[in-house]
């Protein structure tokens, strides 16, 4: 059995470019927030030595710049927005908070970090491309994405090759136990 533990342990590390990117913070989409008929997004830079922890690893504070988000406008163009930029801490830029009478379809976000270079938790330096990645946020669906940057020259990891392997050996795990259990009753 610890033969079968280790087999999937090194197969999802195996997906999971765990050295490729560092999460630095996360983007939240909230309804009627602090005032009611508005919603806002919130931008979570959790870098710096007040964040670094086992979660969010980078230890130096990074400065997110060239900040946009582009949100999706049911029945209308594109609409995108700016902000200046941001040093470690939670913050709602005034240009990112919308009247709730908006029918937003989807928000992405998107910036750039300086600086590129940066120490991480538990030692040793990371050297990220610029480019921050984050998912879009969909209201009433997925209301938060988290922030991260991926290593200088890495591609942007593909997050369902790690579950979707990860599911199929647990499901594959589960039925053998299942198997062996009732062969021996």
């Amino acid at each position: 059995m610890p033969k079968l533990y280790l087999f999937c342990l090194l197969g999802f590390l195996s997906v999971c470019p765990l050295s490729g990117s560092v999460i630095i913070g996360f983007v939240t989409f909230d309804h009627d927030a602090p005032i009611t008929g508005q919603n806002e997004v919130s931008i979570n830079n959790f870098t710096g030595s007040g964040f670094c922890d086992g979660t969010f690893t980078a230890c130096d504070p990074l400065i997110f710049q060239n900040i946009s988000l582009t949100l999706s406008i049911q029945g209308g163009p594109n609409q995108v927005y700016t902000s200046g930029p941001l040093g470690p801490g939670s913050s709602v830029p005034v240009s990112f908070v919308f009247p709730s009478s908006l029918n937003i379809l989807s928000l992405v976000f998107s910036g750039t970090i300086s600086p590129q270079s940066f120490q991480l938790f538990g030692g040793g330096t990371f050297i990220a491309g610029p480019a921050i990645s984050s998912l879009p946020l969909v209201p009433n669906s997925n209301e938060l994405s988290l922030l991260s940057v991926n290593a200088a020259g890495s591609a942007t990891p593909e997050p369902s090759t790690a579950l979707l392997l990860g599911g199929g050996i647990l499901l594959g795990y589960l039925t053998r136990r299942i198997w062996l259990t009732g062969s021996r009753a």
